[in-house]
């Protein structure tokens, strides 16, 4: 199970180094239900990858929520970094890794309670 928590922070890591800017536009997160971008950047998916790592190595115990909220952010910060990639080595990627993002936000993106 490290090896596959190293494998998700390394596709995390690079290629690119996400910047904190917003990427989709379009999405304005209403009520406190949705994520906000800024909850897929670099850190807060290598936040939540160090607590899923404590967690199976029985070091922390957790709500059920905490399980599905860190496939989430986990997904999401993915596809941010697709995004990031794209940007900078292949234009029809960005736009494909993209639109995917934002459906993504807009869908999935949501607080489990």
């Amino acid at each position: 199970m490290k090896k596959f928590i190293l494998l998700v922070l390394f596709l995390v890591v690079s290629p690119a180094v996400y910047s904190e800017e917003k990427l989709c536009s379009e999405y304005k997160p209403v009520g406190w239900g949705q994520m906000k971008e800024s909850e897929f950047s670099k850190e807060a998916v290598i936040k939540r990858l160090k607590q899923v790592e404590q967690l199976l190595n029985g070091e922390i115990q957790v709500a059920h929520e905490f399980n599905i909220q860190s496939e989430i952010i986990i997904k999401g910060g993915l596809l941010r970094n697709s995004v990031e990639a794209g940007k900078k080595y292949n234009k029809n990627a960005y736009w494909y890794y993209l639109k995917k993002y934002c459906n993504f936000l807009n869908e999935e993106a949501h607080i489990v309670h």
